[in-house]
């Protein structure tokens, strides 16, 4: 039972990660494109730590937009920016003008492509998972018609009589 919800889980979650894996790649690439520069105030850091001892940095900036007012966001960060912006309490941030909450923190803008090969994975994984079952259960299914269509052990016991 828990493989099939896993299962579900692969074939319905992969796809809606790469979806949002594509609005996120197009944002980087528009970021890269059209992006303004500016220096944010760091106001707020946070490092926190899974289970598995994985760290994850957090950085909360105040930066005014061009054309806009200061807006204070609270973001996901490598452990080199979280460093630099901890240090000099500034960092710089990468925005589009015209949607400001489209932003990223850093000296360059990265390409996102982390949600859609993670949606990749999953659902290719899953569709693997269901060809081997298929195949599985099929051949399975053939060893048993044949079993079942060729009473062998009956026609021995007539032609012994």
């Amino acid at each position: 039972m828990r493989a099939i919800v896993l299962l579900c889980l692969a074939l319905i979650g992969g796809p809606i990660l790469i979806v949002t894996g594509i609005g996120e790649y197009r944002n980087s690439k528009k970021l890269m494109a059209e992006g303004k520069t500016t220096t944010a105030s760091v106001l707020k850091w946070d490092e926190t730590r899974s289970r598995k001892g994985r760290h994850n940095y957090y950085l909360t900036v105040l930066f005014k937009p061009e054309n806009g007012q200061e807006m204070t966001r609270r973001t996901s960060v490598s452990s080199d920016v979280f460093a630099k912006g901890v240090a000099e309490q500034t960092v710089k941030v990468h925005y589009l003008p015209s949607d400001p909450a489209i932003f990223q923190l850093g000296e360059t803008v990265h390409t996102q492509t982390g949600s859609i090969t993670a949606g990749s994975l999953f659902f290719l994984g899953a569709i693997g998972v269901l060809g081997y079952k298929w195949i599985s259960r099929s051949s399975k299914n053939e060893c048993a018609d044949a079993v079942s269509t060729n009473p062998s052990g009956q026609d021995e016991f007539k032609k012994a009589a």
